[in-house]
């Protein structure tokens, strides 16, 4: 697993969730929080150094 999915993983664990290969699916009636989408734009930045 690389640094990012590793991140990834972490994150998605951290909000409950199952990281796979293909992702993790999100219906309308549950969609992805907020928090989680600003804390995979953290993760990612801070992997890639920006």
């Amino acid at each position: 697993m690389d640094e990012t999915a590793d991140h990834d993983a972490h994150i998605a664990a951290a909000a409950g969730l199952t990281a796979t290969k293909t992702g993790v699916a999100f219906t309308p009636r549950r969609p992805i929080p907020a928090v989680l989408v600003e804390r995979l734009v953290l993760s990612s930045r801070i992997v890639l150094g920006v």
